[in-house]
């Protein structure tokens, strides 16, 4: 950047709410105080109080839902769907051979031509109303689906189909609830991450919070930085970087190592030609390439891009989890700040919680 401009990394806001989140349900999740470890073993009793239920919701699909969500923005809208009692088989059916599955598709097939031919006969006819008309078309219909679905049902002999009148999701819903409640986890993502990571469990045997999230689609902006290369005489020598606000790229010569997105499109034209370039050179590149960048970084921020502090956010997790898990302690008493301290480091850990969508009490 320019003499005087801000340096300072930026980063997507996207996903904010939920990176900070991973970082305080991991704190309280390794917090050794007994506070902590009571939180570990209410979360423990309700994965073993519930883990039927859960095998079951992860093996059967619930309207509008193949399997569990990976979006935690869609986990309570899909625990409200496997609320509703719902006709289901059981055992559960078995997936058709690739021979039945081309028995069904020619007898999909015959049925179409068949009720086509129908349609067209009954279009012939003079006279009818179209209430006869429909009612002859229904019953063909559901006598050509019955034919074709009779591969499914020998297929899966002795099925049995049954409604749950009382559903157990309900209540695994409010006895999730009740347990961030007593934490204080008064966050829009508490409760389908605890769901989400039960579910995480059963299929990796992994335990851990928010060590998986997806926040859906979301389009990311990206900006051409332009450099023409040193020494070339045609303007149309160049190399274009698309830059998306990525603060930081592995170098070329050293992939341990980052270097800022001004150096990685000074290594770009090195590789171009072939060889290092001048200090004089990269100077002219970075001051070719030094607008583009403040350009492409107030769009950044104008489009939901925010500016990264420095703040120690592991340690700022650490003392929010501290007082969630045990809310009698006094900030002093969990940050060791001083008198002088103390209402600075307060306000960051408000901030922290904001960050995170968490209602914070004082």
């Amino acid at each position: 950047m320019s003499r005087g401009g801000d340096r300072r990394p930026i980063d997507r806001s996207h996903g904010r709410d939920l990176s900070y989140a991973y970082l305080l349900l991991n704190a309280m999740c390794e917090d050794a105080s007994e506070a902590g470890r009571r939180f570990n073993r209410e979360r423990e009793a309700i994965f073993v109080r519930w883990e039927r239920l859960l095998r079951v919701l992860s093996n059967y699909p619930v309207a509008g839902y193949p399997a569990p969500p990976r979006e935690l923005d869609r986990i309570c809208d899909y625990l409200c769907a496997a609320s509703n009692a719902r006709p289901t088989y059981y055992p559960k059916p078995r997936v058709l051979t690739p021979e039945e599955e081309t028995i069904v598709q020619r007898r999909r097939e015959a049925a179409d031509r068949t009720l086509q031919e129908q349609y067209v006969e009954l279009k012939s006819y003079e006279g009818v109303s179209a209430s006869d008309y429909n009612r002859k078309l229904e019953a063909a219909y559901a006598s050509h689906q019955s034919w074709v679905d009779e591969v499914w049902i020998q297929a899966n002999p002795g099925r049995r189909l049954r409604t749950s009148k009382i559903s157990l999701v309900r209540k695994y819903r409010e006895d999730m609830e009740a347990f961030c409640l007593r934490w204080y986890l008064n966050a829009w993502w508490a409760v389908p991450a605890l769901v989400q990571s039960y579910f995480w469990r059963i299929e990796t045997g992994r335990d851990g919070l928010l060590d998986y999230f997806a926040t859906g689609f979301h389009s990311i902006l990206s900006f051409p930085i332009a450099a023409n290369l040193p020494g070339a005489s045609d303007e149309a020598a160049c190399v274009v970087v698309e830059w998306d606000g990525l603060n930081r790229y592995p170098s070329r010569y050293d992939p341990a190592v980052e270097v800022t997105i001004s150096i990685h499109v000074v290594q770009e034209c090195e590789a171009r030609l072939d060889r290092r370039v001048t200090k004089r050179e990269q100077r002219a590149i970075v001051k070719q390439i030094t607008p583009q960048l403040m350009q492409a970084r107030r769009r950044l921020l104008d489009s939901g891009f925010h500016v990264e502090g420095k703040a120690d956010l592991h340690q700022h997790a650490s003392w929010i989890a501290g007082r969630l898990l045990d809310s009698s302690l006094s900030w002093t008493a969990i940050t060791g700040a001083d008198a002088d301290q103390l209402s600075s480091v307060t306000h960051s850990c408000h901030k922290f919680a904001s960050n995170a969508e968490l209602v914070l009490s004082r």
